[in-house]
């Protein structure tokens, strides 16, 4: 087994509102370069502590409802792909969300074999 020393990797998580979401992936989607990624739905919960509405009792049930985009990219399109979440994502109100980026040290695509940025 080999180590991977060629460059580095982030990894990407962001968890942001629902209405923004397409806006977010349709501009990193036109990023030159730029591997896939996975969207989720899911549910959380932040600071904010609900009231007493009936759509405030299931988010303190379940959590708000957001999108959770996963991606790995080079090192190089970091910058650009984390200005555009914040940018785009962006409203000024409590739960506009997070982003979460992490090394990587080597990704394997199961099916050809490769590693590296070769197989983001």
């Amino acid at each position: 087994m080999r180590s991977f020393k060629e460059g580095f990797m982030k990894e990407i998580k962001a968890i942001i509102q629902p209405f923004k979401a397409e806006e977010v992936i349709a501009t990193l989607r036109t990023i030159q370069n730029m591997s896939g990624m996975t969207v989720s739905e899911v549910h959380g919960y932040g600071k904010a502590v609900p009231g007493s509405s009936s759509r405030e009792d299931e988010a303190r049930i379940f959590g708000s409802k957001k999108i959770k985009l996963e991606m790995v990219v080079p090192d190089l399109l970091v910058e650009k792909v984390t200005e555009i979440i914040t940018t785009i994502a962006h409203t000024g109100n409590p739960g506009d969300g997070r982003l979460f980026i992490y090394t990587v040290d080597d990704v394997i695509k199961i099916r050809t074999g490769e590693r590296g940025e070769q197989a983001i």
